[in-house]
């Protein structure tokens, strides 16, 4: 089993795999149930953003919801228009 470590250097943000158990599986150590709900909450957020994403080819195209909000409110967009 490996486990992920971050580190910030001065190219961005690097992983580096470290060890964390070798041996029989049934000698593993059970993970910590913070290591779960982390995972769990990760993968909660990515199922919500997919789930809005689902429609973003018709709310990011002219005439769609999202578009038309970040024509109003975007001032780029404004200074474009004029």
């Amino acid at each position: 089993m490996h486990s992920h470590k971050y580190e910030q250097r001065r190219r961005g943000e690097a992983a580096t795999l470290g060890l964390y158990f070798y041996g029989r599986q049934k000698h593993a150590p059970p993970l910590p149930p913070e290591i779960i709900g982390v995972e769990l909450r990760a993968a909660r957020d990515y199922e919500q953003l997919l789930e809005e994403e689902r429609f973003a080819p018709y709310d990011w195209a002219p005439g769609g919801r999202k578009y038309e909000q970040h024509v109003r409110e975007c001032t780029g967009a404004k200074i474009l228009r004029h």
